[in-house]
């Protein structure tokens, strides 16, 4: 039930209200306004009750979040954390089919990246290994807050990747473009994934889904989740399965596997069974 505080907040500002009921939107925002705002006066800028920077005792956004605190002893932690929350991400805003209204994000990464990191230094480009890195998206390689390895990597890394063998995938990049050693993809993740490739060619019920490339879904250097899946175990099915995107979207109850990972119930490489 919407809190009365709320109903009398958007009577003004409708353009929050819009988008209270959306299951996308910023947890608080769809509770009660007052969570983060103070209704009168306040010395931080649209009314917060505490700024978006600084220590926990001073963030509002670390009162429910614990992005770059505890940081694992051999771990790293984003510099741009000090800069504070709202240097990326803006509170209210929402949408469909990008990161950039998952997380609330200012900007669509690697723009947001590219605002601090310049991609013709030299250090930046030895470390990707000579190639194209300008394009991508950071955050599948990199976690943009806090990490348990050096260099802010994903939790999950694709061995060559992690093992920096960029040459067991990768010839050396061509005027600025990537190049594989083999002219196909699923020919180059075959030397080893046979098995799955085999399994995607043969399968009595084949998933029109895997018949493409394997990095239709799965991101070759790493990413949030395991067989790094991208964006998420569920959102990688959603991007042919819209309408069942449109029901996870919209119903307020849903079953607890199909917000989890759709492979749970599902073959996604092809199986036995309708």
């Amino acid at each position: 039930k919407t809190p009365k505080s709320t109903i009398l907040c958007t009577s003004c500002h409708e353009d929050k209200k819009a988008a209270a009921g959306d299951k996308r939107v910023h947890a608080p925002v769809r509770k009660d306004c007052l969570q983060c705002h103070e209704p009168h006066t306040s010395a931080n800028k649209y009314l917060l009750k505490k700024a978006e920077s600084g220590d926990k005792e001073h963030n509002l956004c670390l009162q429910c979040h614990t992005k770059g605190l505890n940081v694992p002893e051999k771990g790293s932690r984003h510099a741009a954390l000090d800069m504070g929350c709202d240097a990326c991400h803006v509170t209210h805003k929402t949408g469909s089919g990008k990161d950039e209204f998952k997380f609330h994000l200012t900007k669509q990464a690697p723009g947001l990246c590219m605002d601090c990191h310049d991609v013709k230094d030299k250090a930046l480009i030895e470390a990707h290994k000579g190639q194209p890195f300008a394009t991508a998206d950071c955050t599948t390689c990199h976690d943009p807050h806090q990490s348990k390895s050096p260099k802010l990597m994903q939790a999950y890394l694709h061995p060559p990747f992690a093992d920096k063998t960029c040459e067991v995938c990768h010839d050396p990049a061509v005027n600025g473009k990537v190049k594989l050693n083999q002219p196909q993809v699923a020919a180059v993740c075959s030397t080893c994934h046979d098995d799955v490739v085999k399994k995607i060619a043969t399968a009595k019920v084949p998933h029109p889904g895997a018949q493409g490339d394997c990095t239709d879904c799965h991101n070759p250097h790493g990413g949030r989740f395991p067989r790094f899946l991208t964006p998420n175990p569920v959102a990688v099915c959603e991007n042919c399965h819209t309408e069942q995107a449109g029901l996870l979207s919209t119903k307020s109850v849903t079953h607890g596997p199909a917000a989890v990972r759709c492979s749970i119930c599902h073959e996604p490489h092809g199986g036995d069974r309708p």
